[in-house]
């Protein structure tokens, strides 16, 4: 259920024009970290 709220996240970020670069990546180093946890 967390990885599905994670992802969610990403979807808002990724369509952000403004940090469509830095956001994604920042962001999934997070959930690959949740992920482990």
């Amino acid at each position: 259920n967390s990885l599905n709220y994670d992802i969610e996240a990403i979807t808002s970020i990724t369509s952000t024009p403004t940090t469509s670069t830095l956001a994604p990546t920042s962001i999934f180093k997070t959930i690959k970290f949740n992920d482990t946890d």
